[in-house]
């Protein structure tokens, strides 16, 4: 079934576990791939390429309480947080908040990989950000008061702000970019869920 990540994360909260790696599309070393990776989703919802799909993002769903149902990936990690990550970017803002209706779905999308992880996931979210455009975003975020200089220490966010310092570069028309990623849908996944009935697998 195709998603697309509003959809996604208005359905499930998206938790990347413990077991997985830190975040790698954002590395120093991976400038290559990100810069490709990123140039592709530019051409797909700023310029005229046709609908984007990410192939497969499958893992497994698991009640949390009552009512709300956990998504953990075990394949595409890095693309959902990609595209998080791009949405954040892209999200319109008031008074230096994003909006209410892109916090209430991406706040839905945490790393527990380590406790900084999920803490810079949740004050990028919730914390004001008053962005300019010729300021790198990984500069103006660490300067920002909210932000704590042990988080530098963690791969994860590293990554995070080299990858936003690319999606800002190559992304420049904002409200064209949000509405074909948020209400256009140009971007999508094939997502499974491997423990229902129709593919009945384990985590192994």
């Amino acid at each position: 079934m195709q998603f697309t990540l509003k959809y996604l994360l208005e359905s499930y909260k998206v938790m990347v576990p413990q077991i997985q790696r830190d975040y790698a599309q954002g590395r120093e070393s991976e400038f290559e791939l990100r810069k490709g990776f990123v140039t592709k989703i530019k051409q797909t919802i700023q310029e005229t390429e046709p609908k984007l799909n990410l192939d497969f993002i499958y893992g497994y769903t698991e009640k949390s309480g009552r009512y709300e149902k956990v998504f953990i990936p075990l394949d595409g990690q890095q693309r959902l947080t990609t595209l998080w990550l791009t949405h954040w970017f892209l999200a319109p803002r008031i008074e230096n908040k994003i909006s209410e209706e892109a916090k209430t779905y991406l706040s839905r999308f945490t790393y527990e990989t380590r406790v900084s992880s999920k803490r810079f996931c949740h004050n990028l979210i919730q914390q004001p950000l008053s962005i300019v455009d010729d300021i790198t975003l990984s500069q103006q975020i660490t300067d920002a008061p909210w932000f704590m200089a042990s988080w530098s220490n963690d791969p994860t966010v590293l990554a995070m702000l080299n990858m936003l310092d690319t999606i800002q570069e190559e992304i420049t028309e904002k409200p064209k970019a949000w509405k074909n990623i948020a209400k256009n849908e140009k971007i999508t996944f094939d997502f499974i869920d491997i423990k229902t009935d129709e593919f009945k697998l384990t985590d192994e």
